[in-house]
């Protein structure tokens, strides 16, 4: 496994997207040293703080910042700040030291300036746990010597000796032990405190439950009674309802019957009344004569203006007809010269039409007519001259009152129809008048007969109509009787609702004859039996069987958690003894590694790692001060078990004698010698249990340029079994190199990248 590329977004001063490709050709092989370079500030360490980023790191103060806003690129002079801060790492997992079916594992995080953090595995979103936990299994953790800066390498020195313990498990590769180991502890302690609250709810349960078991049992007994009590009353109201219903059911059929015959008779009375009411209507005399006789005098006024207008158009018919006559006479006047004028004038007017008409003649016929009209008019003027002769003229009286003759026929034809129609009236009162007569005696003579039937009918109503009195008392009297069944059904229907709760309908069918005496004892002695034990609260069935249902659930999770408790403590037993079997091997290891380079770095001298044990006191104090009364007991017995298994803690410390020296302490090393004695360390660390890749951040800062060469040579060893990636200013550092990063930051304060391959 090793560090293919890194990709920086946004991160610190690397504000555009910026990849670090430390792969080979086609991805087959990994370059064994690869440097990066630059001058001061311009953002070489920022890869370094972003490795520890990206793997997880929590501690600002590690990646050298004050707030998670400070990762961020703030922005600068024509560069705009960045919302997010985003680095990925891709590992080359062919080997398959991560136990994944991937040979790439891309690890990201992401920042945004919201504060909202964002893990990624392969693209997959996780959590910062399972990064953790992958890392620590391909033997690489935010927390180990994988990223090395120039203080990191003196703190070791500076470090307790139990701290430096925990550099040397990094190596020992037990990281995934003690996190598995720290875990259940954890568990253990969760597990030990709801032990311990479980129990104290068990005794809090156990009274209320003993109280409820028997309340339970009486409720049983009742429900039992009640039980009991609920079958033999659905007997006797089955009973009570079925002799009722059959009851019920002989008065419904008799009533139907008394119905049916009260329906027959009264139809029968209003029969015999409605033929009384009409001959009572019919046989009215006074009324019937009154009317023919209106009716007959009516046809007699009719009939009498009739003949009288009758006798006034036959008495203007005559009238008219004199006067017509008058006009039928001839007389001779006296003719004065206006009559003469106006009749030449006449004779004149014809005698030139007769001139005109010969003119136009042309045949036989016109000549006949002009000699028929030609003998006319010689008459006309003989009468002319003989009238003028002797001074008077002889006149028609019906020529000359033509128009007046006209109009008195007209009147005289006028009265004539109207004669013909009072004559046809007088014939129709006539007949009308006749008819009437005769109807009033055929009127009269069933009068007579309807009247007899009147008094017969009479008779035969008051007989009828007794009878029907009768049959109405025998119907209410049913009414009366089945008015008080259905009181009693109603009354038994709310008794059977209340004591059983359910309709009658819902009753079982007793088929079988009972003893309703014997049964009704029976019910009354189960009552008196319920009501000794009681009024029970029904909730009391349901709380006994939830406070049972918690008390088992609590007493089954109280017997998990005790297996749980002892499987933990073997757990932690169990990585206890691989974390030591592993320490002890590895330090033996590294141990003798470390007097190795030890001497090869300062040409002689010895150094050794040495052993030492602290006695642990667990404060048993402090926790119950902080805690209630409650929480003190669990507090008590988690320092009770810590008493048990507390063993001496163990820790590293460095005993180093450089040559022709003689110190007693480290404090006595100078500032050159802190830096060999820690880089001696490392690199025997790194030689026995190789990291996938290390990062060392000017490591090399404080060295001259002797120690430099050793330092540069020692690298170059250890760059075949380790991948190294080097922030460096130092030139030894850079000629080992296989692959150099030139980092440089332009005036607007974003860092960039220039590659130079040395192969």
């Amino acid at each position: 496994m090793f560090l293919k590329k890194i990709e920086l977004n946004g991160f610190k001063s690397f504000a555009n997207k910026t990849s670090l490709i430390f792969s080979l050709q086609n991805n087959q092989k990994r370059p064994s040293l690869t440097a990066i370079v630059g001058p001061n500030g311009s953002g070489k360490s920022n890869i370094a703080d972003a490795l520890r980023w990206v793997m997880g790191e929590q501690s600002l103060k590690k990646i050298r910042g004050k707030s998670s806003q400070d990762i961020i690129f703030a922005g600068s002079n024509g560069k705009t700040s960045k919302n997010v801060a985003e680095v990925t790492l891709y590992l080359d997992n062919q080997d398959k030291k991560i136990p994944l079916n991937f040979k790439e594992i891309i690890i990201s995080r992401k920042l945004f300036r919201s504060g909202e953090a964002e893990y990624f595995i392969n693209k997959s979103r996780s959590r910062l746990l399972d990064v953790v936990d992958l890392l620590a299994k391909a033997g690489i953790g935010k927390g180990n010597y994988s990223v090395m800066n120039q203080g990191m390498t003196d703190a070791i020195l500076n470090a307790t000796p139990w701290e430096r313990k925990n550099i040397l498990e990094e190596a020992a590769g037990v990281k995934q032990f003690q996190i598995k180991k720290e875990r259940a502890e954890k568990k253990l302690e969760d597990s030990l405190f709801n032990l311990l609250r479980i129990e104290d709810l068990l005794k809090e349960i156990k009274p209320r439950l003993s109280h409820l078991k028997k309340q339970n049992k009486k409720l049983e007994e009742k429900e039992k009674i009640s039980k009991e009590l609920k079958i033999l009353q659905e007997k006797l109201f089955s009973y009570r309802w079925k002799k009722l219903y059959l009851e019920k059911k002989q008065y419904l059929e008799k009533k139907q019957i008394a119905s049916s015959v009260l329906m027959n008779k009264q139809r029968e009375v209003d029969k015999i009344s409605d033929d009384l009411k009409s001959l009572s209507q019919e046989y009215k005399q006074d009324t019937l004569e009154e009317k023919l006789k209106k009716e007959e005098k009516i046809f007699q006024q009719k009939l009498n203006e009739a003949e009288r207008d009758l006798m006034i158009s036959e008495g203007k018919i005559d009238l008219i007809k004199e006067k017509i006559n008058n006009y039928s006479q001839k007389t001779i006047i006296p003719a004065d010269l206006s009559y003469f004028k106006k009749r030449w004038n006449d004779f004149f007017q014809k005698q030139q039409t007769f001139f005109q008409k010969i003119k136009e003649a042309k045949n036989e016929k016109d000549w006949n007519n002009l000699k028929e009209e030609a003998k006319k008019i010689e008459k006309e003027m003989q009468s002319i001259l003989s009238e003028l002769k002797e001074g008077k003229r002889e006149i028609d009286l019906e020529t000359e009152n033509l128009e007046e003759i006209n109009k008195l026929k007209q009147i005289l034809n006028n009265w004539k129809k109207k004669q013909k129609v009072f004559s046809q009236n007088i014939l129709d009162n006539r007949k009308k008048i006749e008819k009437i007569r005769k109807e009033i005696r055929e009127k009269e003579e069933l009068i007579q007969k309807q009247r007899q039937q009147f008094f017969v009918l009479e008779e035969k109503f008051y007989q009828e109509q007794g009878e029907l009195r009768q049959l109405k008392d025998d119907f209410n009297d049913l009414k009366i009787s089945l008015a008080r069944l259905d009181v009693k059904e109603e009354d038994l229907k709310k008794e059977i609702q209340r004591e059983l709760g359910k309709s009658p309908q819902n009753l079982i069918n007793i088929l079988e004859k009972i003893n309703e005496e014997n049964l009704e004892r029976k019910v009354f002695q189960l009552k008196i039996k319920k009501e000794k034990i009681g009024e029970i609260n029904h909730s009391i069935k349901a709380e006994y069987e939830e406070t049972e249902k918690r008390f088992n659930f609590l007493f089954k999770e109280k017997e998990d958690i005790e297996k749980a408790v002892s499987s933990l403590r073997e757990v932690i037993k169990e990585m206890d003894e691989k974390i030591n079997k592993t320490f002890q091997e590895t330090f033996q290891k590294v141990n003798q590694e470390f007097n190795k380079y030890f001497r090869i770095i300062f040409g002689s001298g010895k150094a050794q790692l040495v052993l030492v044990q602290k006695k642990n006191k667990p404060d048993l104090n402090d926790n119950e001060s902080k805690n209630s009364d409650e929480e003190k007991k669990y507090f008590q017995e988690k320092n009770n078990n810590q008493k048990k298994k507390i063993k001496p803690e163990t820790g590293i410390e460095i005993e180093v004698f450089p040559p022709q020296k003689k110190i007693k302490h480290l404090s006595m090393l100078s500032g050159g010698e802190r830096s060999l004695t820690s880089i001696a360390l490392l690199f025997a660390i790194i030689a026995y249990n190789p990291p996938p890749f290390v990062v060392l951040d000017e490591v090399e800062a404080a060295l001259d340029e002797s120690n430099s060469r050793r330092f540069g040579k020692i690298l170059k060893e250890l760059s075949s079994k380790t991948q190294f990636i080097a922030i460096t200013h130092n030139r030894e550092t850079m000629e080992q190199a296989d692959f150099i990063y030139g980092v440089t930051m332009k005036n607007n304060g974003v860092s960039k990248l220039l590659s130079l391959k040395l192969e």
